[in-house]
This record gives C-alpha cells, sequence and structure tokens, in this order.
C-alpha cells in the first residue's frame, strides 16, 4: 500500500486473474520394522512467473519430523478462510526448514521442540546467521477447538553494507498465542468459530506474514554507531466465522454451508529515531467475504478486503481490493 505523495501512489485499479495457487501434494505412509513411516511433499505454481514452488517436504517417524513444513512457532490450525491468497497481514505463516520433537503430554496437551532454519532482513547489512531458531510450542485440545502458546529465542548475525568484514550479532525473541473457539449456540449456528492469533517480540518481523513478505529490513537495523539493533514488532488479527443454515430461506436454496468471516489484523514496528521518515510503521486489515460450497468439493467465495499503512513520519496511504475465487477439491 504506498502512502500518499509517492509515485505508486493513485496509479488507478487494476484486473488479476490467474491460477498460480493452485497445489498438488503426495502424502506415502508405510509399515517399517519400526512401526509406520510419513513422507510428504507439496507444491504450488506460485513461484517467478508461475514456475513450481516447494511448499511442504518432510518425513516423519513417531514423534520426530524432519524437512520442510509450517514453522512450530506457526498456528496453521488457527485456519481463518480470508481467501487472499497473501494472507491477514498479522499472522504467522512461514514455511521453513526444522527438525521438531512432538511429545503428548496429559489433559489434551501436547509439546513440540524444534530447531530451525534461521534467516532474517535487515537495514544497511546482509543477515549470515549462524544458529538455528530454537522454538518451543504447547497445545491444548479442546472439546471443539483449541489454544495455542508458543516461544522462539534467536540470534540475528548480520555484516553492515559500509564494513562487510565485520560481523554483529543481536539477540531476539518472541512470542504467540492463538486459537479456534467455538461459540455458536442461542439462535447462532452451532459450528460459529472465533480465531485469533498474535505474535510480538524483538527481532522477529520474518514471523510476521506482512513484514515477512516486504522484506524491508524490520528484523534488525544498523545504527550510526555501527551496532545491530533488533526492532521490536507486533501483529495479531482476529477473526469471526459465521454459518447462515438458520438464515431465512425462503427460496429454499441449499446453505446448509453458506459461511462469512470477519477479520481484522494490525501490525506494528517500532522504529528507532535515526530510521528513515519513510519506514513501515503499522498497517491495518479488515476483510469481510462469503463463501458457499454447492458440492463438498467445490468452493466458491468473494471478498472485500479495505487496508491501510501508515510510515514512521505520518504518512498514509489507503487500498480497496475486490477478490473471488473457484477452489475445486479432489
Amino acid at each position: 500500500i504506498p502512502a500518499k505523495g509517492t509515485e505508486q501512489a493513485g496509479q488507478g485499479p487494476r484486473l488479476s486473474l490467474g491460477a498460480k495457487p493452485s497445489k498438488f501434494n503426495f502424502d506415502v505412509r508405510a509399515p517399517t520394522e519400526l512401526g509406520e513411516m510419513r513422507a510428504f511433499i507439496e507444491g504450488d505454481f506460485n513461484g517467478p512467473s508461475g514456475a513450481f514452488r516447494l511448499r511442504h517436504a518432510y518425513g516423519q517417524y513417531s514423534h520426530l519430523l524432519i524437512g520442510q513444513t509450517w514453522s512450530t512457532f506457526s498456528d496453521p490450525y488457527a485456519d481463518h478462510e480470508d481467501i487472499d491468497f497473501e494472507g491477514v497481514n498479522g499472522e504467522n505463516v512461514v514455511r521453513q526448514a526444522q527438525v521438531r520433537y512432538l511429545m503428548p503430554l496429559p489433559k489434551d496437551l501436547r509439546l513440540a521442540l524444534a530447531l530451525e532454519y534461521p534467516t532474517a532482513s535487515v537495514t544497511g547489512g546482509v543477515a549470515i546467521n549462524q544458529i538455528p531458531d530454537l522454538i518451543g510450542r504447547i497445545k491444548k485440545k479442546l472439546p471443539k477447538g483449541h489454544l495455542q502458546g508458543a516461544v522462539v529465542l534467536r540470534q540475528i548475525r548480520a555484516q553492515p553494507n559500509a564494513d562487510p568484514g565485520v560481523t554483529y550479532s543481536a539477540f531476539a525473541w518472541g512470542v504467540s498465542a492463538s486459537g479456534v473457539v467455538f461459540v455458536g449456540g442461542k439462535g447462532w449456528s452451532k459450528d460459529d468459530r472465533f480465531i485469533f492469533q498474535f505474535n510480538g517480540g524483538k527481532g522477529i518481523a520474518r514471523y510476521i506474514n506482512d513484514l515477512q513478505s516486504c522484506n524491508c529490513g524490520e528484523d534488525a537495523v544498523f545504527g550510526p554507531d555501527g551496532g545491530l539493533n533488533a526492532l521490536t514488532a507486533w501483529g495479531f488479527y482476529a477473526a469471526y466465522e459465521h454459518h447462515w443454515e438458520n438464515f431465512p430461506n425462503p427460496l429454499k436454496l441449499p446453505l446448509n454451508d453458506f459461511r462469512s468471516s470477519l477479520i481484522w489484523g494490525r501490525v506494528k514496528v517500532d522504529n528507532l529515531s535515526f530510521m528513515p521518515e519513510t519506514s513501515y510503521r503499522q498497517t491495518d486489515r479488515v476483510s469481510l467475504n462469503a463463501l458457499w460450497s454447492p458440492v463438498r468439493s467445490v468452493d466458491a467465495g468473494i471478498e472485500y478486503i479495505w487496508g491501510q499503512r501508515i510510515n514512521e513520519d505520518g504518512s498514509r496511504g489507503t487500498a480497496t481490493q475486490l477478490q473471488m475465487r473457484f477452489r475445486f477439491l479432489f
């Protein structure tokens, strides 16, 4: 979203049609002398110029997982039904290589510990991380839904552009809380859900969707004194998903799987005083959609999105988007 007064602002409406998010996967499970093992691989065509792109590729035996998939710091089961493939600004949807150990606990709890691929986006320098991100996660299963909390500890290590022969490092950390809670009843659909996620910390911009996508150096910044400073950033989203089977329906339309979601997300970065006035400070994003599955294997949906960006100097810009999606599941 360009701020008013910039060259990109006011360039006018535009239309895009595409099928690049289409994906396919193979999920193989086989018995071995040590028990069942699983191999999973998935890709889509959202790479440059529609090229094939690897999304997931991992093997799993018992409680051990090795390969590339959703970060242990993420929560892919907080599955709001926003249909924009770019995702909600404040969510955590990173896929990366890792070694993860999962441990079931009493009282419907599940613990996961992981070492994951480290990287960073640094203003004024190039990241050369050396220590993997250390992540711990605990998940509580509810009768319908779940709650999850996670922590990441990481080192940001980089060389300044002005003096590439020198290396600096900064300690970084982050916390995440997310969940899905069914809130239906008393005249509302029993399938209505409240979905939320919060992510915050120092040096974790790469774990916040909007900051990771823009790759605008918000993990850490080199200061005038040459030191490396991890930036504080946080983001969240909250979604309410309503199912309309109890809606008055005189035309007897098949509304058993007609639903809509209202989603609000916010991201904010605490920039330092010496950073440029055009630095990213905050975005807000609100979406409202309607989705219908006339048959189990087909989704059709429409969504309106409003977004706003605010820079460090207070300049801002807004944008709107109307999006339609048809999805065929097989």
